[in-house]
């Protein structure tokens, strides 16, 4: 995620707060990846899209047509209608503090 990114993110904070009480889940179009937001903290949760190997294109840069994967889906709508962020493993390790670190 570079620079210009940012200004997106801090929407996705602005609006996380106004419309989901602090909590957020967010895909960033130009990357496939999926933004986590709960308060002050958030992660990279990875992308939903994996290509007929099983392996994300971060950056959509390789060209492979990406397809949607239900079993990661699933973990990522389980995690957000339960507001899981902070008994998952995977995100609980990775938050990181506020908007301008992105």
């Amino acid at each position: 995620p570079g620079a210009s990114d940012s200004g997106a993110v801090s929407e996705c904070f602005a609006h996380s707060v106004e419309c989901g009480a602090g909590t957020g889940c967010f895909m960033l179009l130009k990357t496939s990846m999926v933004l986590l937001i709960r308060d002050t903290h958030w992660c990279i949760w990875g992308s939903p899209y994996l290509d007929a190997y099983g392996e994300e294109d971060p950056e959509l840069k390789r060209g492979r047509p990406l397809h949607l994967n239900r079993e990661r889906y699933q973990q990522l709508q389980l995690l957000h209608s339960t507001v899981g962020f902070d008994h998952n493993s995977r995100v609980a390790s990775i938050w990181l503090m506020g908007a301008q670190r992105y």
